[in-house]
């Protein structure tokens, strides 16, 4: 296992120790008895954020934006405008460099802010934040169905999607595909017919055809129990939401 080089024998180094890592000793040359042999160290300060290139991108935009200070350690927590990143997404190149793959789709035009376990920066000057292209809706598969079906809604822009509703009523769940093209949900109990909605930090989008919730019908006065032969006609009452109780 390779660990970072803290000193060499004969020589004094001076380390901003990052909390968590294993330093190694190097006595180069050193073949006898070390009678005093003394670590030490100080903790790195607070993180300045002295500049970043580009100078701003597309909210939800995969680009690499190089943050520029002192003090970085890695797992720092980055901000554009208050938009968190996403973890996965912030490169730690060194004490001097960030890297941040992407920029979050929350984000708005502000500073970025850098914080560390030994206190927080913004920078200077604000990163620009292009809001996202609106969502579309192109269609939705089936167009039709009853409460629990699940449903594929298709267009564009979906990415960062907080609500999808039909009619109205919100969907408990739904999950999206990387491309941002694709939702697939279910039918919410309660939904009725109407147009389905989907709400982005882009804006908000609504199906151009409405969707026909299926109600099914339930018969809520059953035949009193008797006796009947092939041919036979017997009354009862069924209730359909579309079409309100009938006789049968």
């Amino acid at each position: 296992m390779s660990f970072p080089v803290f000193a060499r024998f004969g020589s004094a180094a001076v380390l901003n120790a990052v909390a968590g890592t294993t330093y190694r000793i190097a006595l180069d040359g050193y073949n006898g008895v070390m009678a005093d042999y003394r670590l030490s160290w100080a903790p790195l300060g607070p993180p300045t954020v002295t500049g970043f290139s580009p100078s701003g991108a597309t909210a939800g935009q995969t680009v690499n934006v190089n943050i520029n200070g002192a003090n970085f350690t890695p797992g720092a927590i980055v901000s554009f405008g208050g938009g968190l990143v996403d973890p996965t997404r912030i490169n730690y190149q060194s004490s001097t460099l960030i890297t941040v793959t992407r920029v979050p789709i929350t984000a708005v035009t502000g500073p970025i802010m850098v914080t560390t376990p030994a206190g927080a920066a913004a920078s200077a000057n604000n990163f620009v934040v292009t809001p996202p292209p609106a969502p579309v809706i192109a269609g939705f598969s089936p167009d039709g169905a009853k409460a629990g079906t699940p449903v594929s809604i298709t267009g564009a822009n979906f990415t960062g999607t907080s609500a999808v509703l039909f009619n109205g009523t919100p969907v408990t769940s739904f999950t999206v595909d990387l491309a941002g093209q694709t939702i697939v949900t279910s039918v919410p109990p309660g939904a009725t017919s109407g147009a389905i909605t989907v709400v982005t930090p882009g804006g908000t989008a609504v199906s151009a055809s409405p969707f026909t919730v299926i109600v099914l019908p339930v018969i809520v006065q059953a035949p009193q129990s008797q006796t009947v032969t092939v041919g036979q006609t017997v009354s009862f009452t069924v209730v359909d939401d579309r079409k309100g109780p009938e006789e049968y």
